[in-house]
């Protein structure tokens, strides 16, 4: 693969305000190119600071987005994560994870390699 696809990374977080900065920061640490992915953050109205410590990445790193999941259920984050989504795959992440600086690359390499619909990895 010549160009790397858009990927759009999908998280759905509720009151994850102990957990978001190890979040983040394993996306932003990532070595897949920052202007092929889009990080939409679907808060399930959190009663915490995970809003607000969203908020302050997304000043500084464009390809952060914000939205309020009314519904506050993950399934209906994902959905919407999907309508929104403009990246050719999309990647679910947990907020309660920290992810290995090569995990997006890999699955995405792994993807077109196999010719698969869907791809994922064990974390301890």
């Amino acid at each position: 693969m010549n160009t790397k696809p858009i990927i759009t990374i999908i998280c759905p977080v509720y009151n994850e305000e102990r957990f978001i900065d190890g979040l983040v920061q394993s996306i932003l640490n990532q070595d897949y190119p920052k202007d092929r992915m889009e990080v939409l953050m679907i808060d399930g109205q959190s009663k915490d600071k995970t809003k607000e410590k969203i908020e302050a990445y997304i000043r500084q790193n464009p390809c952060i987005r914000l939205y309020e999941n009314p519904l506050r259920y993950s399934a209906q984050a994902m959905n919407m994560g999907i309508r929104k989504a403009k990246g050719e795959v999309i990647i679910r992440m947990d907020a309660h994870c920290v992810y290995p600086s090569n995990y997006f690359r890999v699955l995405v390499e792994r993807l077109f390699e196999l010719g698969a619909d869907n791809v994922g990895a064990g974390l301890n």
